[in-house]
This record gives C-alpha cells, sequence and structure tokens, in this order.
C-alpha cells in the first residue's frame, strides 16, 4: 500500500515526512485552498491559519478522512512542474476505497463519490442556492481539464441566445467562490449602453482587470489589426509573471455592442491562450459571432437543451444535497411527472423557466431551506 493510500496516515514513513516537507515549503495558502477544493477537501474542515509549515499536516489529515490525499496529490502535481517525488508516490497502487453506506449516493449525484460523504462541488445541481445547474456534463469536465497543467487552456462556449452560457459563466464563478478553482475575472459586457467597445477600450479593461495595470500606449490611428497585435505582446510580457493560473471570462460580446475588432481580439487572445503562448492564462469565451470557433488546442463546447434524464438526475442531486440521501428511482419518476404537469414537456420549455421551476420544486420537496 503506497503511502498516499495509508490509514491512518504515517507520519513516521520517510515518503509521508518528505511530502509534508515538499507541499509546505512549495504550495501557498491560496495554491493549497485551490487544490483542496478541487480534490473534495471539505474547506471548512480545515484550520487555515497560521504558517503553511502548520497548515499543510491539517489539510492532510482532513484529505486523508475523506480518502482524497490521492487525489489532492495528483492536483498538485498536475499543476506543479518538477516535483518528482509527487511523480513517484502517484506510481504507487491505489487501494479499492470501502464500499459505500447504503444511504450515500452513486457517485456523480452530488455525494462526493463512494462513501465520502462529502459534496462534490464538480456536480453541484446549484449555485448559491438560488440557481439550478441541470446537466452540463461535458462542459463541467472541460472547465476540470482547464485546471490540469497539460490540459487545454481556452474554452469556446457557443449555443443560441438563452441557452445557458451565461449560466456556464456563472457556474466557473461559483467554483472559484467554493475555491476549487482560482480567481475568475469575468469581463462582461452584456449591459453595455451606447456606442459598441473598441478594441483599444477592450486592452484597457483586460489589462486593469488582469494586472491592474495599464496597457500600453496605442497610436490613436494606429489600425485595429495594429492594436490587437501589440496588446497581445504586451500580455505574453505581463502573464509571463503570475506565479499561478489566473482565469479570464469572457461574456455578453456581440456584434451590437462590440466593435469588429473588439471581437477579434477576444478571438486572438483565446487562440494565443489556446496555443500555450500566454503562459498561466486561461480563456474562457461564452459565446461566438461571425467566425466559427475552431483554434487547435481550444476546447468548443456547444450548449444544448437539458434532456429528461439531465432533469431527473438533477432532482436527485438536490435530494443528497437537501436530505443527504438519494431518492429512489421510482419517487424521482412521481417528482419528474409533477414537474411536467406542471409546465409541460421538458423539451418545449424555455430554460430561463426551466431551470428555477425545478430548483422551486426540488425546495419545495426536499426542504430547501436548510
Amino acid at each position: 500500500m503506497g503511502v498516499l493510500d495509508d490509514l491512518p496516515f504515517d507520519e513516521t514513513d520517510p515518503d509521508a515526512q518528505a511530502l509534508v516537507e515538499l507541499l509546505r515549503d512549495q504550495v501557498g495558502k491560496d495554491q493549497a485552498k485551490m487544490y483542496a477544493g478541487a480534490s473534495g477537501v471539505p474547506h471548512d474542515e480545515v484550520d487555515w491559519d497560521g504558517p503553511m509549515a502548520l497548515v499543510w499536516p491539517r489539510i492532510i489529515r482532513v484529505a486523508v478522512a475523506h480518502r482524497r490525499l490521492r487525489t489532492l496529490v495528483l492536483a498538485v502535481y498536475q499543476e506543479a512542474q518538477g516535483l518528482d517525488l509527487l511523480a513517484r508516490l502517484i506510481e504507487q497502487p491505489a487501494t479499492a476505497a470501502p464500499a459505500a453506506p447504503a444511504d450515500d449516493g452513486p457517485a456523480g449525484d452530488g455525494s462526493g463519490g463512494p462513501g465520502s460523504g462529502v459534496p462534490d462541488p464538480w456536480d453541484t445541481p446549484r449555485l448559491w442556492r438560488r440557481e439550478a445547474m441541470i446537466g452540463r456534463a461535458r462542459l463541467r469536465d472541460r472547465v476540470r481539464e482547464m485546471i490540469a497543467r497539460d490540459g487545454d487552456r481556452a474554452l469556446l462556449i457557443t449555443g443560441d441566445h438563452g441557452s445557458g452560457k451565461s449560466n456556464s459563466r456563472r457556474f466557473m464563478s461559483w467554483l472559484a467562490e467554493s475555491e476549487v478553482l482560482p480567481k475568475v475575472h469575468v469581463l462582461d459586457n452584456s449591459r453595455r449602453a451606447g456606442s459598441p467597445m473598441d478594441a483599444q477600450e477592450l486592452a484597457v479593461w483586460v489589462a486593469s482587470t488582469l494586472a491592474g495595470a495599464q496597457a500600453p500606449s496605442f497610436d490613436l490611428v494606429a489600425q485595429p489589426e495594429s492594436i490587437v497585435t501589440q496588446f497581445r505582446g504586451w500580455l505574453s510580457s505581463v502573464t509571463s509573471e503570475f506565479d499561478a493560473p489566473v482565469w479570464l471570462v469572457f461574456d455578453g460580446f456581440t456584434s451590437e455592442n462590440t466593435t469588429a475588432p473588439g471581437l477579434q481580439l477576444i478571438h486572438d487572445l483565446a487562440a494565443s491562450v489556446a496555443d500555450r503562448q500566454l503562459d498561466r492564462l486561461r480563456v474562457a469565451v461564452c459565446g461566438f459571432e461571425g467566425v466559427e470557433p475552431g483554434y487547435p488546442g481550444a476546447m468548443v463546447e456547444p450548449l444544448e437543451h437539458p434532456t429528461d434524464a439531465e432533469v431527473k438526475a438533477f432532482f436527485k442531486r438536490m435530494s443528497v444535497l437537501l436530505e443527504h440521501s438519494a431518492s429512489d428511482d421510482d419517487a424521482i419518476e412521481v417528482l419528474f411527472a409533477e414537474f411536467e404537469g406542471r409546465g409541460g414537456p421538458v423539451a418545449a420549455r424555455a430554460l430561463a423557466e426551466l431551470g428555477p421551476s425545478a430548483l422551486e420544486l426540488a425546495n419545495e420537496v426536499y426542504g430547501g431551506a436548510s
């Protein structure tokens, strides 16, 4: 059995001691919170006060208690570089997890997996208790892919009006608030009024958001294409100084509120990130116009309307979240029939109505005030 699977964690083992020392010296508090969240280690069970020499042993103890140490170390290894010890520990054979209690719910239903009792933030059925997150399994996987050191870094989310592009953006913000992702910087242009945003104004906005710095000075008579090229070079220099991944999410940029060169700046940034030219930057673009997104290295996620099966899975996840046990299939079928009886077939309902109605019914049945 490897040190990552020992129960209890043997703090006298040389590999265990080396692991604690490496994490203590190489991974700071903000990154540790991100890795803990990404691997299902309950944030509120860790005492985060004090130096990392004290905090990391606490994180490890909580991770071991929930059988998440291997997942935690893997999360660190995927992002960090040159940590040969982690690679060696991960290669040690993993042991099987104990069987789940009967009422713990199936893996993927929001329970955090067999026997863990830990809600998995990646499977959340709701955001901030007020917004449903129905289905989107592929989207969730693609956002998770962006965390990995060798994963794709650009995500292009497409879909018609009302298909859930902004819901996807809020999912990423929710993950950041849950400390699963690092801080997500959102540039939302949906409420833009007046003249369309041009490339220079957008470049200034991106610069102040990411770096808290002034964008490079542009020649006022320069061609818009030249501004795009200049800004990419400047941003490459800035992002090389980041000590952790930084996420930038564009939402609400359309041909009605953004000039063609402004949209091209977004395309250019996404393409550069996909090609790994901007170091630790990650970019998600919610909505595209005019140009078919097909950059090598970028993930494209066309949003589709939730299916009946996904709505049923949503109700089951809500039962786990609110009642700590999964409703049986027969009970879910009865609830789904009531849902359709109130508002009609899933396929015929707009997402803007479908999500709130499903969340309202789940709260009504399972006690959403908890």
